[in-house]
């Protein structure tokens, strides 16, 4: 089982500054990214070599994928960041195995001292919360938009969309593999990160918003936005279970297992 915080530093870390972030990508994420990655890319392979189209290899277009990982978590993330500093707080950004995370300087201090968490109000964690899957969805659709009004397929959340009956505008595949890549790269995991990413599980975004949500109109307590959390990712486990996606269902156990430890511990924050 694990929770999520910032991991350890390495000397294989890559780190840079964006609009003022620091951001630091950890070693353990390119890894990751590949895994996740490995049968997209091979997908895109083996389907342009069998039309006869331009294919650049499945090395290059794992590449592809691994930096529109990047780039779609990291927009995710400055999403986070660019909350943070509205409200005046600093923040720094860490991409790793599990995704990435925006760390608010002094987290655990605002957990301890009731003085400085104030600054965090119910509304504006809400806020905070909800800005990474906007800005994703946000990058997502700007992708999207672009390769439609070019004539060109969205890819995989087209054929996604057509199994749930909405229709989506449909253009042509791309003669080249690489260039049907970005797009399908970019926009399908940015939309399915997102939309994963709201689901009111904590320490999800979307657990995080349910949590603010049960304050800000109920008078609730982290207790029973946990109770919820813990609902939903029993469901989404069973469901994985059910239909064969193992991994999703294991990330969701775990999850449901952390509910479980954080409330018979009184809870915790954790970063977005």
């Amino acid at each position: 089982m694990f929770a999520l915080g910032e991991p350890l530093h390495t000397p294989y870390d890559i780190r840079f500054k964006l609009l003022g972030c620091q951001v630091r990508v950890a070693a353990t994420f390119w890894l990751v990214a590949a895994l996740l990655g490995w049968d997209s890319a091979s997908w895109v392979d083996r389907t342009y070599l069998a039309a006869g189209g331009d294919t650049p290899g499945m090395a290059i277009l794992l590449l592809i994928w691994m930096i529109a990982m990047l780039l779609s978590i990291l927009i995710h993330e400055l999403g986070h960041y660019l909350a943070f500093r509205f409200f005046g707080i600093d923040s720094h950004i860490v991409l790793y195995h599990f995704g990435g995370l925006a760390i608010p300087s002094g987290a655990r201090a605002w957990v301890r001292n009731s003085s400085s968490s104030s600054k965090l109000t119910p509304f504006r964690q809400l806020i905070i919360s909800a800005a990474g899957p906007f800005a994703q969805l946000a990058l997502a659709a700007v992708v999207a938009v672009v390769a439609v009004s070019m004539g060109l397929s969205v890819g995989s959340l087209g054929r996604w969309f057509a199994t749930i009956g909405w229709d989506m505008p449909q253009g042509a595949m791309p003669r080249s593999a690489a260039v049907y890549a970005i797009v399908d790269f970019l926009v399908f995991p940015s939309v399915f990160w997102a939309l994963f990413n709201l689901l009111p599980v904590l320490p999800l975004d979307g657990g995080k918003i349910a949590e603010e949500l049960i304050r800000l109109c109920f008078g609730g307590t982290q207790r029973e936005a946990l109770v919820l959390s813990m609902i939903v990712a029993a469901a989404v486990a069973l469901w994985g279970f059910r239909t064969g996606n193992v991994f999703l269902a294991i990330f969701f156990v775990s999850f449901a297992f952390n509910n479980y430890e954080m409330l018979q511990s009184g809870g915790m924050r954790r970063p977005w």
